[in-house]
């Protein structure tokens, strides 16, 4: 029988008590007795140490049936709980399904019983369009009492009904075909599963007697269609998967360069042909693959990773020749100013890669380093921060090396389609700003900036990018 997932969003500050753990383990429990399926709710106190956390939250992500999500002050306060609320909701949504997420009422908050509040809160918005389950007058409670264990058998059946709903959940609800989606019939009905008895020992006899005469069996659920599903994203480790997310870019006008800035005007339109960039700078663990399989010597290790340990963190301390090796290597360019800055502002000439203007909250900047322990923050930790085409990281994080030679009148002089950088020069082109710099304005799409080839930074990085579109 194949393992059907659920996954438990909450905010750690709420289990100091392991009250939120006593909680899971006996819903997993009730939910598994009452339904036969074999049946698990993924919490990250299950992640291995020296496991990579993001990685595994993405993969549990990708994986669940089910989002239980424990609404707390403290829960919607936690960026790392709303983006997995948000995460697994576009993952169904893409995919034309209705998302099975059961918010638990856990503390009384603010988001939830404050209509105003919400549209502040989007992601406090999406999960109040799903009815919640109220534990408010019981979380506190043993969880062996009766009042607790009735409570326990309704949720469960609530679980059980969303699971049998869960489009994921028809993949493995059919013995006679494989698990795999894409083989599952878009006309095959999806038969109920019979159910198990349940033990006295786990639910009370009066609710167990009451629910086995009365409850009619039900009805087999409606033929199931099958959508391909879509990936939640997740970090780089190796060039294939890399190359894999890349984003297209289409050939046409964009509009370039700010007649605010000295070295960036003047604004003019700008017409470039067709080509993918990577959807993050390239990471520490991509790196570490090419260097093992040329058999060359990691550059010397940022003070906030001495190990290089960080693998979903994007790659510092490289030359511009360092990045121009690596991307030669593997079939790749660095992008030109032109592409860098047409990936990053769009056609519509914004400001900065996101819509409306400087929002301190949508990057990886100096006001947010000790998150991370004082530097770089895994690739894509911003996703509300993207380009409008989709592309992460554009702004914060690392500067990114640009193919071209800096020349501060260039934008004066360069031809308007598919414009190359100067013949040579000194310095090279950087974009996108850091984590170690405090001002908006380095974050602009049309700041540029410089520095020699042969610098190494623990701020700088690089993204690679393919001519033409994605085949």
């Amino acid at each position: 029988m194949a393992k059907v997932k659920a996954f438990l969003s909450y905010a750690r500050g709420n289990d100091k008590t392991k009250r939120v753990t006593q909680f899971k383990e006996h819903l997993e429990s009730f939910v598994e007795e009452l339904s036969g399926k074999d049946f698990s709710i993924f919490q990250d106190d299950q992640i291995e140490v020296g496991e990579l956390w993001e990685k595994r939250i993405f993969k549990e992500l990708d994986e669940a049936s089910v989002l239980i999500a424990v609404m707390t002050p403290t829960f919607f306060q936690r960026k790392w709980c709303m983006d997995e609320v948000r995460l697994f909701m576009d993952r169904h949504e893409t995919a034309g399904t209705v998302p099975a997420v059961l918010p638990i009422y856990w503390i009384k908050t603010d988001q939830v019983e404050n209509p105003d509040s919400l549209g502040a809160h989007p992601i406090a918005a999406r999960i109040k369009s799903h009815q919640y389950d109220d534990w408010r007058s019981l979380f506190r409670n043993s969880m062996g009492s009766d009042e607790v264990r009735k409570k326990l058998i309704d949720l469960a059946e609530k679980v059980d009904h969303a699971l049998d709903r869960s489009g994921l959940l028809a993949s493995v609800s059919t013995p006679t075909v494989s698990i795999s989606p894409a083989t599952l019939p878009v006309s095959a009905p999806t038969p109920s599963k019979p159910r198990k008895p349940r033990k006295a020992a786990v639910v009370p006899p009066t609710r167990r007697r009451t629910t086995v005469s009365s409850k009619p069996a039900p009805a087999p659920p409606p033929p199931a269609v099958v959508f391909s599903k879509p990936k939640v994203f997740s970090p780089p480790l190796t060039i294939e998967d890399y190359k894999a997310q890349m984003i297209s870019i289409p050939a046409g006008e964009f509009i370039r360069g700010d007649d605010s800035i000295s070295d960036a005007k003047p604004q003019s339109k700008i017409q470039l042909s067709a080509f993918s960039i990577g959807i993050v700078p390239v990471t520490v663990g991509m790196y570490k693959e090419f260097c093992r399989e040329k058999k060359l010597k990691m550059p010397e290790a940022p003070d906030f990773d001495p190990k290089w340990e960080q693998e979903t963190h994007p790659m510092v301390n490289v030359t511009w020749d360092d990045a121009k090796l690596y991307a030669t290597e593997n079939g790749l360019l660095l992008p030109s100013e032109a592409q860098w800055e047409r990936a990053a502002r769009g056609t519509d000439g914004r400001e900065y890669p996101w819509e409306g203007g400087w929002n301190p909250e949508l990057l990886h900047w100096h006001e947010h380093k000790d998150k991370y322990g004082g530097g770089t923050a895994p690739v894509g930790s911003y996703p509300d921060g993207k380009s409008v085409e989709g592309v992460l990281d554009m702004a914060g994080n690392v500067w990114e090396w640009c193919k071209d030679w800096y020349q501060e009148d260039w934008y004066a002089k360069a031809a308007k389609n598919d414009p190359p950088g100067p013949e040579g020069g000194e310095y090279r082109v950087l974009r996108g700003g850091s984590w170690r710099n405090n001002d908006p304005a380095n974050f602009r799409c049309a700041y540029r900036d410089w520095s020699r080839p042969g610098i190494r930074y623990n701020i700088g990085g690089f993204r690679l990018v393919s001519p033409g579109p994605l085949s």
